[in-house]
C-alpha cells in the first residue's frame, strides 16, 4: 500500500507533480502579475530583464515632446520677461503735421482765439494741417486765409516746433512747421467756426502773452528776421 503524502495547511491535497508541470507552484499567469505589480519578482529589479535599465544606469526623467522640458512644467515662451510686442513699453506715439506762419505787419502779427474744447480763451499763430497733395508752404497760406481772411506771402522758412499732448488717451507726437509771412491784403476776420477772434497783436505783446512757448519762440525769430520790429 503506497504512503500518502501529507497535504499542505489548507487542507489540498498534495499530488506528485513532476518537476516543471502544473503543481503546487504559482502559475504562469500568477507569476506574471506579480512581477508587473511589484511583488514577489526578481530581486534586481528587472535591471537584466530585456528592457529593463542595467545595473549603474541612471533613470531618466520624463520628457515631454511638446515642450521639450525634462520632467518639469511647460515653460512659458519666452521666459517671465516680456519681449517686443508684448506691452512692455510705451505704445508707439501717433504723429502730426501741421504748418502756420508769422504774418508781419507794421511791429505787429496776426493773432488768432482758437474754438477750444474747454472753452478756454487763448492767444496763437495761425496753423493748420496740409491737405492731400499739398506742400507745407501751400498749407501754411491757405490756412492762414481760412482762419483770419488775409492774404500774406512767404519770406523765410522760421523753423519747426515739437511737442507731445495726449488725445482720447493715445500719445500725440506734433510737428509744426512754421515761416515769416508778410502782410498782402486784408484785414483780420475770424472765419467763426474755428476761430474765434482775429487780430494783430504788438510783436513784443505777443513775446508774453501767446500761449505756447513755441509760438513765442517763432515770434522771437520773427522779430530778429524782420528790420525794425
Amino acid at each position: 500500500m503506497a504512503r500518502r503524502r501529507r497535504g499542505r495547511r489548507s487542507g489540498r491535497p498534495a499530488t506528485d507533480a513532476a518537476p516543471g508541470s502544473p503543481g503546487d507552484g504559482p502559475s504562469a499567469e500568477g507569476q506574471s502579475k506579480k512581477q508587473s505589480a511589484g511583488g514577489d519578482g526578481p530581486r534586481d529589479g528587472g535591471r537584466n530583464a530585456p528592457g529593463g535599465r542595467q545595473d549603474g544606469a541612471k533613470k531618466d526623467a520624463p520628457t515631454s515632446a511638446a515642450t521639450g522640458a525634462r520632467g518639469g512644467r511647460r515653460r512659458r515662451r519666452g521666459g517671465r520677461g516680456r519681449g517686443p510686442g508684448t506691452g512692455g513699453g510705451k505704445p508707439p506715439a501717433e504723429k502730426e503735421f501741421s504748418c502756420g506762419g508769422v504774418v508781419v505787419r507794421d511791429g505787429a502779427c496776426l493773432v488768432i482765439n482758437p474754438v477750444r474744447p474747454d472753452g478756454r480763451t487763448i492767444a496763437t499763430l495761425p496753423k493748420g494741417h496740409p491737405e492731400e497733395g499739398e506742400d507745407p508752404p501751400t498749407a501754411a497760406l491757405r490756412e492762414i486765409w481760412e482762419e483770419t481772411s488775409v492774404s500774406a506771402s512767404i519770406t523765410a522758412r522760421l523753423g519747426e516746433v515739437v511737442y507731445w499732448y495726449q488725445r482720447e488717451g493715445k500719445r500725440i507726437r506734433k510737428t509744426v512747421r512754421m515761416y515769416l509771412c508778410a502782410h498782402v491784403e486784408g484785414e483780420p476776420i475770424a472765419d467763426g467756426f474755428e476761430v474765434t477772434r482775429a487780430y494783430w497783436m504788438p510783436l513784443e505783446q505777443a513775446l508774453d502773452e501767446l500761449a505756447f512757448p513755441g509760438d513765442r519762440e517763432m515770434v522771437a525769430q520773427a522779430m530778429a528776421r524782420t528790420p525794425g520790429a
